[in-house]
């Protein structure tokens, strides 16, 4: 499986919960009580969502073409 490494964007909402956003990967929003929660969402997400284009023989986004080398196995998603 190849790596993408992505930038995510972590944002604290006004209720105590938090948004994990990447502008890389479009459409990828992952909202949980904690950050750690909302991390673990986005990379399941994230997962999903490589798999799919792949899957499809669809390119990737272009953003995460310059991110490659994560392998989306071993959840090393970082906070931007």
């Amino acid at each position: 499986m190849r790596e993408i490494f992505l930038a995510l964007n972590v944002e604290e909402l006004a209720n105590g919960e938090f948004l994990v956003t990447c502008e890389d990967l479009p459409g990828l929003f992952a909202r949980g009580k904690t950050e750690s929660e909302a991390l673990d969402l986005a990379a399941d997400i994230a997962e999903k969502m490589i798999e799919s284009y792949l899957e499809k023989g669809e390119d990737l986004p272009p953003g995460l073409m310059h991110n490659m080398p994560m392998d989306i196995n071993s959840r090393s998603i970082l906070p931007n």
